[in-house]
């Protein structure tokens, strides 16, 4: 049931020229922000577009230094002896070099489950959000951090489902796994 709210992210972030970078997709736990996400992140369009895509899962206990060095691991595909040095690097070194690739290269960055506006705070200056073609998209259920990266940018917020549409899931997934269940059963 994202197709439409795949489209949309999807258009959003292959869009190209200067403007708008950040995309955000919010609502309450559970409603598969983590799961559309992950859908954006596989899209066929997006992979040919970016040349490098990272994923990194923030959560409550955002360990900063960790998530700058995940995801220049990622853009860089170093050696192991590359992964050393990076991690001999200092702080100022590695948001240099994160800096450095997003505005050289097109890459998309996923910041997964972010909490609040402090933790943005707190890793924000490793990306630009000007002249550059690298988007970011991150997941929050806090729809302040998404109006606080980018108040220009794309926030999607999740809605949850209507009656008809949770029935059918329900019908979908339930049901059809349990033969000899019947509806009226259910409804009571």
């Amino acid at each position: 049931g994202f197709d439409d709210d795949l489209n949309k992210l999807v258009e959003f972030l292959l869009k190209e020229g200067e403007g708008k970078r950040v995309a955000s997709i919010c609502g309450m736990g559970g409603l598969g922000k983590t799961t559309l996400a992950k859908m954006v992140y596989n899209h066929p369009e997006v992979k040919k577009h970016f040349e490098f895509r990272t994923w990194s899962y923030i959560s409550q206990q955002c360990q900063r230094r960790r998530v700058w060095e995940e995801i220049l691991i990622k853009v860089q595909s170093p050696t192991k002896e590359e992964r050393d040095e990076i991690q001999k690097l200092t702080d100022a070194e590695i948001i240099e070099k994160l800096r450095e690739v997003q505005l050289q290269k097109k890459c998309l960055v996923i910041i997964d489950d972010i909490w609040d506006v402090e933790t943005w705070n707190s890793l924000c200056v490793a990306f630009p959000l000007k002249n550059t073609n690298s988007k970011i998209l991150l997941t929050s259920r806090n729809k302040e951090v998404s109006l606080h990266v980018d108040a220009g940018g794309f926030l999607y917020e999740l809605q949850c489902l209507n009656k008809e549409r949770s029935w059918e899931l329900l019908k979908k997934i339930a049901i059809s796994r349990r033969k000899g269940i019947t509806t009226n059963f259910l409804l009571c």
